[in-house]
């Protein structure tokens, strides 16, 4: 039986003690692999050492406790108890063993509690100034935001620590003899019996109970201005009228009735009573409910109440300047322009820049709505594929900013089927994607017409393998002699150097997300048809060694670690392939933004991630849900889903940059005057780059991002007011409109109050509001509260020398211009749309792109709503542009063209990019009910270039220049084809 208990202990020990030890080996060799060792190290030596200190401490203050009350012990037997007996026989002798068991499991408790809150013992320490105080105690905000929540802890622990230390030593007295608890005899009273040594040390630890109690209050008058202030059926942060005036004063009382309290229990030692420290608890609870909760209730209900706005004033405009501040929207960057909006505009004058600017960069592809349009045109093979929601980012196209709609082509997990499933497949073979795709977003590759499947397609860019071939050998012809083909100039021309993904948030979707590359024998990735390749990048980790391969057995509970010949000496496993996943392990005291989006720097595909440094609690600053405000209709297609958090300051702090072919991930400072960022700069020295470190190409690339700016919409909409009583009143509120584009039936009522159907801002080239030339930027419109008219436009400029200024743009309250829901109600309804409605509708599902909000000119507002339509009942159907409404000084405008439309609404139609097609009538026919298939299907044009490749060696081979010169520029439009090819 003793082997069996051995046998039994050791398996026990194996699962419980080995898997963690197994994930802090793996930890480690992933924290290497990127050169970020030393990051692993302080988190873990923090973490330990607090487990061991604060275990430790724990363990050592019970054991104390436990072996003082066993001193305690009476000399004398102890009164007959039928109960005890038993087992005060049984543990007799035994207590030694008993209380260090019992110490080392609860200072195991403790100390994994303590190594939890690693984050605030780090920043204690790194404590920065804010260099703004408190306007309640006058403390530098950095007091709370650093030194308040360690003390907090500390006493929280000390409490806990000293009332389970106050538990076992009465459990002990009670249990050897020395407390007694003798029941009412005939006329003598019930008495609880206590030995001399037993009192004193209850008296001890009870007095440093309510001691750390003292304390507590103390440190709850802090807390108070993170607090909540009630009014009119909304709530603020902060310490109102009645928490500053009243309660504050109680718990100062409460501390100084906790420390007397405390003096009645020390002076027990001496005194052989506990009347007295019983009967000063006594007055300390009951004054705790006096002071604490009657004497604010009364104060509220009789003098608060009845004149609230007044007696709150105060409290609200210490709540307005601290928002305003956490979520970085004070004055100096703010740009306020009262009285923006007219019902009724003018007429831009010809040569407007502003006007130009805006008419010019109208977004038409909607990111939203085009993943099935790439997916099946550019998607190459099965198992690649596209994010739900593309990306939304700008190029210089011949000298002029461009927003493009750009994807990735990754390889979809999900999308393996068979024999790709299995575990070779899966893990060595499928292991990467191939390229980006992109597409101007102002304009379509031409007019849908009835002449079959032409028109109505994003102007494809594509960015490959494939395409980087085709440009090599025209370099290289070139090189030798062969007229050199000028690239098209309205084009971004990306230098990509290296297509190969094997990090993105497509691929990531599949747990595990682990390949294995560099594996034994010949090459084993898949690459283009009929060739494979190795994996020749500094990322990964080692997974040769033997023990490299038994950890990872462990980690995934998978025998091919072991047992697979493909892995060799050389192997590397990729693994936390998720950009924002990389970003938040490397640094976990951060939050990332839910959207990473593609660029093209140095040769290379990198995912940018926007990441967050954030407080739950700063003095009077407002709280938010993080997952809440930023919650919107298009949550659900997004790869990652809201952090749901508490918040009360923010700061889009950190820039992160992860490589897409090794995964290393580099950190920038955006924000260098953020003083929690400074705080972990401190923890983690060296973990960051600056933001001069950064190269231009990447700085162009950089933009405001979306969750920071929901998170600000969401507080301007209240927080534009500044006036105490206009807040109070909230006769001025705004709100985020709903999504127009979605249906009643849809929109439940209970999903819109949770904003399961805000519109979401959205990315454009546009006109800056105060120099007129084009700027990248960040914008939603404003509705008033409980109406459906604008109230603002809201947009933040991307561009480096502008970076996260706001722009509030205000509609007069008199003026009802509508907002997004009644233009697309009006549009939809007049005349253009209805006559043409049911022929659209007969073979196709129409899908209502982004409604876009635009200021422009003085005080107008565009409204452009493009048009898909997706053929019914066919698999491979995917969305096109067919048709663009807009509204303007309450005209309606309809056509087959932006352009067209702009004109039947007054604005320059030429300033619009010009799709093929327009040489005919702009209000042509619908597009067909039944278009024909056309079009080169994918394998087609593949087939083409690779005629044309072969075509042009025969070419160069012949020598003849004329021929070669043909040869090439079959090569262009070949390469063009394959491009521009369906699936």
């Amino acid at each position: 039986m003793r082997t069996v208990g051995i046998v039994i202990a050791v398996l026990i020990g194996i699962f419980v003690i080995v898997p963690p030890l197994v994930s802090v080996y793996t930890g480690w060799l992933w924290f290497d692999s990127l050169a970020k060792g030393g990051v692993f190290g302080t988190i873990l030596g923090t973490r330990l050492g607090l487990f061991l200190i604060f275990g430790a401490l724990s363990a050592s203050i019970l054991y104390l406790c436990m072996g003082l009350a066993h001193r305690a012990k009476p000399t004398t037997p102890a009164r007959p108890n039928p109960v005890l007996d038993p087992y005060r026989r049984m543990g007799s002798g035994k207590h030694r063993p008993v209380f260090a068991i019992i110490a080392a499991l609860l200072g195991i408790f403790f100390g994994f509690a303590a190594q939890l809150k690693w984050q605030q013992v780090s920043v204690f320490f790194n404590t920065q100034s804010f260099g703004i105080k408190d306007p309640q105690f006058g403390h530098d905000l950095g007091f709370y935001a650093f030194q308040l929540p360690f003390l907090s802890m500390l006493v929280t622990w000390l409490v806990s620590l000293v009332a389970i230390g106050v538990t076992l030593s009465i459990f002990l007295h009670y249990f050897q003899g020395s407390l007694e608890l003798r029941p009412r005899q005939g006329k003598q009273r019930g008495s609880v019996v206590l030995a001399q040594k037993a009192r004193q040390q209850i008296a001890i630890l009870g007095g440093i109970l309510i001691l750390l109690v003292g304390v507590n209050y103390w440190l709850d008058r802090y807390e108070l201005l993170s607090g909540d202030i009630n009014f009119k059926n909304q709530t603020i942060t902060g310490a109102g009228f009645t928490s500053a005036n009243v309660l504050m004063s109680a718990k100062l009382l409460l501390t100084v009735i906790a420390v007397f309290c405390a003096v009645a229990f020390f002076t027990s030692f001496v005194i052989k009573d506990l009347r007295i420290p019983a009967l000063a608890t006594a007055i300390m609870l009951i004054g705790g409910v006096a002071v604490g909760s009657i004497l604010p209730w009364a104060v509220e209900q009789l003098s608060v109440k009845p004149n609230k706005a007044n007696k709150e004033a105060e409290f609200i405009a210490r709540n307005i300047q601290a928002t305003r501040f956490a979520y970085n929207l004070r004055d100096n960057n703010l740009t306020v322009m009262p009285n923006f909006g007219k019902e009724s505009a003018p007429v831009p004058q010809p040569g407007d820049k502003g006007v130009a600017s805006t008419l010019a960069n109208i977004r038409l592809l909607d990111p939203n709505v085009l993943s099935p349009a790439f997916t099946q045109s550019k998607q190459l093979r099965s198992f690649y594929g596209f994010p739900q929601t593309l990306s939304i980012d700008r190029y210089q196209v011949d000298g002029q900013l461009r927003d493009y709609v750009v994807a990735v082509r990754e390889i979809n997990p999900s999308a393996l089927t068979g024999n790709q499933t299995d575990w070779i497949n899966r893990h060595t073979v499928y292991t990467h994607g191939n390229g980006i795709v992109m597409a101007p977003a102002n304009t379509v590759d031409a007019i849908v017409t009835d002449a079959g499947d032409r028109g109505g397609n994003p102007k494809y860019e594509v960015y490959d393998q494939q395409s980087l071939a085709a440009k090599h050998v025209r370099e290289k012809a070139t090189a030798n002699g062969a007229p050199r083909n000028p690239v098209p100039s309205d084009t971004a021309q990306l230098d990509l150097r290296e297509p190969r993904v094997y990090y993105g948030p497509l691929i990531a979707k599949h747990n595990p997300d682990y390949a294995i590359v560099k594996t034994a024998g010949e090459p084993q990735e898949y690459d283009v048809d009929g060739s494979n390749y190795t994996y020749q990048g500094a990322g990964g980790v080692h997974v040769g060694r033997v023990v490299n391969r038994l950890a990872y057995a462990i980690e995934y509970r998978e025998l091919n670690f072991i047992l697979s010949t493909l892995i060799g000496g050389d192997s590397k496993i990729l693994l936390n392939r998720d950009p924002r996943a990389r970003v938040e392990a490397v640094a976990p005291w951060l939050t990332a933004d839910t959207s990473a989006y593609p660029v093209v720097v140095d040769g290379r595909i990198k995912w940018i991630v926007d990441a967050y440094t954030t407080l739950d609690s700063l003095p009077y600053a407002q709280k938010i849900n993080l997952g809440e405000v930023t919650t919107d209709s298009q949550t659900s297609r997004r790869e990652w889903s809201p952090t749901m958090k508490q918040v009360s300051c923010i700061r889009n702090s950190v820039k992160a940059v992860v490589d897409s072919y090794d995964g290393s991930v580099q950190l920038y400072s955006f924000d260098e005057k953020d003083p929690v960022l400074k705080a972990w700069e401190g923890v983690f020295p060296g973990l960051m780059k600056p933001k001069s470190d950064m190269s231009e190409q990447l700085r162009q690339h950089i933009r405001y991002p979306e969750d920071m700016f929901k998170a600000q919409r969401e507080i301007l909409s209240r927080y534009h007011v500044t006036n105490p009583l206009g807040f109070y009143t909230g006769g001025s509120y705004w709100q985020v409109p709903n999504e127009p584009t979605i249906t009643e039936n849809e929109a439940s009522e209970n999903a819109a109050s949770r904003g399961l159907f805000d519109q979401p801002p959205y990315y454009v080239v546009s006109a800056d509001p105060r120099t007129g030339r084009p700027s990248f930027q960040l914008t939603t419109p404003m509705l008033w509260n409980q109406r459906e008219f604008l109230s603002s436009q809201i947009s933040v400029s991307s561009d480096p020398d502008n970076y996260g200024h706001i722009t509030i743009r205000q509609w007069p309250t008199n003026t009802t211009t509508q907002g997004p829901k009644n233009a697309l109600d009006r549009m939809t309804s007049a005349g253009g749309y209805q006559t043409e409605k049911l022929q659209l509708e007969g073979a196709n599902t129409i899908i209502y792109g982004n409604l876009l909000t635009l200021p422009i000119g003085d005080g107008g507002v565009l409204y452009v709503e493009p048009l898909y339509a997706q053929r019914k009942g066919q698999e491979s159907a995917y969305p096109k542009l067919i048709r663009v409404m807009v509204m303007y000084n309450n005209r309606m405008g309809y056509g087959r063209s932006l352009s067209d439309a702009l004109e039947q609404v007054g604005l320059d139609g030429s300033l619009v990019e010009q799709p093929d097609g327009l040489e005919g009538d702009g209000t042509a026919p619908p597009i067909a009910k039944n278009p024909a298939p056309g079009g080169m299907t994918r394998d087609e044009a593949a087939a083409k270039l690779s005629e044309a490749l072969a075509h042009l060696k025969q070419a160069q081979a012949s020598g003849d220049m004329g021929r070669f010169g043909e040869a090439l520029q079959n090569l262009d439009r070949a390469v063009q084809d394959y491009q521009n090819a369906d699936k």
